[in-house]
């Protein structure tokens, strides 16, 4: 009687149950962006993922139509069955919330199937007359192997990285300065250098000390020469073409809001409309981190956007299923900073501090006049992932003022410079200038010693 045979551990009805998730919410996808094809046991399913991934990184949404054009055109729709089979995987579930369960297991039957394999390769190797050191160096190999393809663990040697960053750096000593998008603040790029792909800087005030301004000031510069994205849960559509339209052209903004203009305020006003060409694209309806990654990857891959601006955390919600707490703005960082390193694009986030923070000064009152904000003023947001942490400090924004002195203090800076940067900022138009300092001059006195940031 022959030994009985052997099927590879799977749960075809799992992998189903994955394709599934992400026919029926396109967001699904980012929950399981850690999924590898090779992992589905059914060679259809590895066809469909494979497909749904091809869908996903052209900025296409997700859905059966979307995914059965892609087959269609790649030749592989008649292969899996047709578009039956993929309305039946499309039925599966009624709901996306279990997806990265259901992956999780997937990608554990994945390992069972490859140990199996490579223990069957070791036996039989064994059992041919191969040396026990051989066969325990084969075996450490298949581990390695298979640890790396299900963890996508994927070790450099310093002979590979060491010429790429002698590479990266040799371009940058040769390149011009206008080759990377400037803020319009030489002194802060003197300090911090440029915003480099995939690096994260937040930008932290207090209410209404003007941290949505010097973002837009900062966009309206750049998009002289750069697509530009520009994410805005806070302000309405409306709210920003006028602050848009008072920075280019000079004119009050709340007098544009209140629509208390002159004949020929307004004249100007037209005759600046050309601010219209600046390459700046505007995303005002998405409040979840899948989604504001979905918009910037379609923005970058239409557009060739290489810089965005979110504002601001607090309106962000980690996923649909998260309700907006201490968690949920922990995990909003640490998944902007994912996004930013898997778009290799340079992210600047907003991030409002609590009003209680005014009155704190290491567990003691102060004057809000006195206080500048400091990194512990960010713990609750876990600023941690974050390769910069600009905080803006105005001595003046609790009063009506029309002009203001705005510090930029550099609180972290990855491989660069602390310090302040001061600006003229008038409130009545928004526009943010760079008060020059020569370069020798003594930074100010930080006399609250507060911590010094790795």
């Amino acid at each position: 009687m022959g030994s009985p045979v052997k099927i590879p551990p799977s749960s075809v009805e799992t992998e189903r149950a994955v394709l599934c998730s992400c026919l029926i919410d396109p967001n699904a996808i980012y929950m399981i962006g850690w999924m590898h094809c090779k992992w589905f046991y059914d060679a259809r399913h590895q066809i469909v993922f494979q497909a749904i991934l091809n869908v996903h990184e052209a900025g296409i949404p997700i859905d059966t139509v979307s995914v059965s054009d892609a087959l269609e055109r790649s030749g592989q729709l008649l292969e899996i069955g047709g578009d039956a089979f993929l309305v039946g995987l499309s039925n599966v579930t009624a709901t996306s919330a279990y997806v990265e369960h259901y992956a999780k297991i997937v990608r554990d039957y994945a390992a069972k199937r490859a140990i199996g394999f490579l223990c069957e390769r070791v036996s039989n190797s064994a059992y041919n007359g191969k040396p026990s050191d051989e066969l325990i160096a084969q075996l450490m190999r298949g581990v390695d192997k298979v640890n790396s393809a299900l963890t996508g663990s994927n070790p450099r040697e310093l002979s590979v990285s060491i010429p790429q960053a002698l590479d990266a750096i040799e371009a940058k000593r040769r390149r011009d300065k206008q080759d990377y998008p400037q803020s319009g603040l030489s002194q802060l790029h003197d300090k911090l250098g440029d915003f480099e792909p995939g690096t994260m800087t937040l930008i932290a005030a207090r209410p209404s000390v003007g941290k949505s301004d010097i973002a837009l000031n900062w966009a309206y510069n750049m998009g002289k020469r750069f697509n530009v994205a520009f994410v805005s849960i806070e302000m309405s559509e409306p709210a920003i073409m006028r602050r848009l339209l008072a920075l280019h052209s000079g004119i009050d903004r709340l007098d544009m809001k209140k629509g208390n203009l002159t004949d020929e305020e307004m004249a100007q006003i037209y005759k600046r409309a050309d601010v219209a060409e600046r390459l700046i694209h505007f995303e005002y309806n998405t409040n979840t981190v899948p989604l504001i990654r979905a918009v910037l990857a379609t923005m970058k891959a239409k557009y060739g956007v290489c810089i965005a601006f979110i504002d601001h955390c607090h309106k962000i919600l980690f996923h649909t299923n998260y309700k907006s707490d201490l968690n949920n703005r922990r995990g909003v960082v640490d998944g902007i900073h994912t996004m930013a390193r898997d778009l290799k694009l340079p992210v600047i986030l907003l991030y409002q501090l609590n009003r209680e923070s005014d009155n704190k000064e290491f567990g003691k009152k102060s004057s809000a006049k006195s206080r500048r904000p400091v990194l512990s003023d960010l713990r609750e947001a876990g600023e941690e992932p974050s390769d910069n942490v600009l905080m803006l400090y105005r001595e003046h924004y609790q009063e009506r003022v029309e002009v203001d002195e705005l510090e930029i203090i550099i609180r972290k800076a990855r491989d660069a410079s602390l310090g302040t940067v001061k600006c003229r900022y008038d409130l009545t138009t928004g526009k943010q200038t760079q008060i020059d300092t020569p370069k020798d001059a003594p930074q100010q006195e930080n006399k609250y010693n507060d911590e010094t940031p790795f």
